[in-house]
């Protein structure tokens, strides 16, 4: 069965979130009291509603509390954000993602109940300092504290080996998951597998074992 979200609050976090998951073939309920909001991404969305979702009596009219995802995505109006927190997991919603501007909503949030709190602006951050900080760093994503997923681009000197010769793993306590060439993708990939100009490296590690591979 396809997943269903709710996206409340279509500001430009909101919108882009909502936009996204329809584009990846999701049903999406996008719920602002914007109505300009609403109209902006109406044709996108599987339904768009003009309405205060923190109304107990809107809420509950949207049944937003049966989606398997409610995003709440209201910004700085953090009244909002625990009012729609608090009816969301008393009614009993699979999962809860929340937006914070700051580290202290993020822990109120976090008490009242969401099961992940984003703060876009300070992931945003993070990320463009990694990306300076490690220039072969495509992307990446946070596994733990101290630990991250990314993709890198193989660098010129990994051409022609193969990854048991680059042994990544003890020199630098990386391990290659996966590794994407122009045409396919390997998971896992095998240790005799060489690395070719254009593929792109999967690794999971710490950030201070990324930090030595980049610095080596």
């Amino acid at each position: 069965m396809k997943q269903r979200f709710a996206v409340i609050g279509l500001g430009r976090f909101g919108g882009s979130a909502a936009l996204n998951l329809a584009r990846w073939g999701y049903e999406v309920l996008g719920v602002d009291r914007d109505e300009g909001r609403v109209k902006m991404v109406a044709q996108q969305l599987s339904r768009a509603v003009e309405a205060d979702a923190t109304s107990p009596q809107v809420f509950k009219s949207l049944r937003l509390a049966d989606y398997d995802t409610a995003i709440v995505a209201t910004g700085s109006n953090l009244e909002a954000s625990v009012v729609l927190t608090t009816l969301l997991k008393r009614g009993g919603c699979a999962r809860i993602v929340a937006r914070a501007a700051d580290d202290l909503q993020a822990t109120i949030l976090s008490g009242l109940g969401a099961d992940r709190v984003v703060l876009p602006e300070q992931d945003m951050g993070e990320r463009v300092a990694r990306n300076l900080t490690l220039p072969n760093v495509l992307d990446y994503l946070s596994l733990a504290p101290g630990y991250r997923v990314v993709e890198l681009h193989a660098p010129e000197s990994f051409h022609g080996r193969s990854l048991k010769q680059l042994d990544l793993g003890s020199q630098f306590g990386l391990n290659v998951v996966a590794v994407r060439g122009p045409t396919e993708v390997e998971v896992p990939p095998r240790p005799e597998r060489h690395i070719e100009p254009g593929d792109v490296l999967v690794v999971v590690g710490s950030v201070e074992g990324l930090k030595c591979f980049n610095a080596r």
